[in-house]
C-alpha cells in the first residue's frame, strides 16, 4: 500500500506502490525503476508528486520482463 504525504496530511492507497515498495518486490533499485517509469516500460501514475504503480502493474512487469543479456540466435 503506497502511502504519500502531501503537507501534513498522509493518504494511503491501496492496491499502490511507491517506487521504493515496488523496487523491493520486484528485487530491484528504486532508481532502476524509476529509469523503467521513464522508459516506458512500467506504467505508473503521479500522485502527491510521486510515481504510484498498481500492483496489477506489477504482475504484467514481472510476467513479460526478459532477462537481461544479449538477443538470442535463432536458428
Amino acid at each position: 500500500m503506497a502511502t504519500i504525504r502531501t503537507g501534513k496530511r498522509e493518504i494511503k492507497l491501496p492496491g499502490f506502490n511507491t517506487c521504493e515498495q515496488a523496487a523491493a518486490k520486484l528485487k530491484l533499485e528504486a532508481d532502476t525503476v524509476r529509469r523503467y517509469v521513464h522508459r516506458g516500460l512500467i506504467e505508473a501514475g503521479v500522485f502527491g508528486g510521486q510515481y504510484v504503480i498498481s500492483d496489477a502493474e506489477l504482475a504484467r512487469f514481472r510476467r513479460e520482463k526478459r532477462d537481461p543479456g544479449r538477443p538470442k540466435k535463432i536458428s
